[in-house]
């Protein structure tokens, strides 16, 4: 069993995934949905190797001689991503994550789940935390077969360029946070898009209501602009990708009953503990941390890092502030 290549008379080659009657019978559909979402990066890694990706001349006469456009290119690489995002990592962070169950169940210990990750210690102990305390969406489908947990299809909602910001700040100057547990990873102040809400007051307090749980009293402007940050939504041709930012201080009421499907670890965070997460964010940005580990022990998500630099919350420099906006730009 296993992959076995078998070369074809044009020059090409198949990759054949061999598995077991029984392996076979109990993966069924989901292991060739995993193998088309498999090719699928594969043919980008091709693509990339080759600088098919890299928008040279070379590149837009290859494009012109197939009769294809830099929007047909660039729709393919945004179905590439989609497809890894909310198909193929997905898949592998649930299996991955009742692997580890299954390792600490038998008694495993930090330092051999470290040494099964290839991680540190401290990693491996900060990993399993994430995973003991939330279940990953996909774990059931993981263990049962039943139908995969799905994202919005791609054409799903349309991205409006409008997001809004909400900065509830405590006396003693520490901010309520969330962590996301959806992309754009990261620990951030509850926001969203305006959509439908109407204003970007009426869109603040209701994303504070569907996030935090809470009432919003009062809102005062703090900063705001354009952004170019990407979106987990469609882009409307012709649209460019990123957002009108409205950013607000505001004071709440009510009791704070985080939204399960919106985010997890709500709390409050000092300016010590806001400022070490930007630091891990600009050592993400830096290449020190990989996403991997970013996304399981995220810093201050990546366009906050901006906005509470604007503001002072943080102290960050010029150069590592260009890197971290690459991060949501690139």
């Amino acid at each position: 069993m296993g992959v076995e290549r078998v070369r074809r008379e044009d020059g090409g080659e198949d990759l054949v995934i061999r598995l077991d009657d029984v392996q076979a019978a109990l993966v069924g559909a989901d292991g060739v949905a995993m193998a088309g979402e498999l090719w699928r990066v594969l043919a980008a890694l091709a693509a990339i190797r080759i600088g098919a990706w890299d928008g040279s001349p070379d590149v837009a006469r290859a494009l012109e001689s197939r009769e294809e456009t830099a929007g047909d290119l660039a729709a393919r690489q945004a179905d590439t991503v989609y497809q890894i995002e909310q198909g193929l990592m997905p898949r592998l962070e649930a299996i991955r994550a009742l692997a580890l169950r299954a390792l600490r169940a038998g008694g495993a210990s930090y330092a051999e789940l470290a040494a099964a990750m290839g991680v540190s210690r401290s990693t491996a102990q900060s990993r399993w935390a994430r995973i003991a305390s939330t279940e990953h969406p996909a774990e059931e489908w993981a263990r049962s077969g039943r139908p995969f947990p799905q994202a919005p299809a791609p054409g799903g909602p349309v991205c409006d360029h409008r997001s809004v910001g909400i900065d509830i700040v405590r006396g003693d100057g520490a901010r309520l946070m969330l962590e996301r547990v959806r992309p754009p990873f990261g620990i951030a102040p509850a926001a969203g898009h305006v959509d439908d809400h109407g204003t970007p007051e009426d869109a603040a307090r209701a994303e504070t209501g569907e996030e935090l749980g809470l009432t919003v009293v009062s809102l005062r402007p703090l900063t705001g602009g354009w952004l170019p940050n990407r979106c987990r939504r469609r882009v409307a041709p012709g649209r460019r990708t990123g957002h009108d930012w409205s950013i607000y201080a505001a004071t709440v009421t009510g009791d704070l009953a985080p939204g399960a499907d919106e985010a997890r670890n709500v709390g409050w965070r000092t300016p010590a503990e806001i400022q070490r997460l930007a630091e891990r964010t600009v050592a993400h940005a830096r290449g020190r941390i990989s996403a991997i580990d970013f996304n399981d022990d995220p810093g201050l998500e990546p366009v906050w890092v901006h906005w509470y630099a604007r503001l002072g919350v943080i102290d960050v420099t010029e150069a590592d502030l260009e890197a971290v906006t690459r991060l949501f730009t690139g």
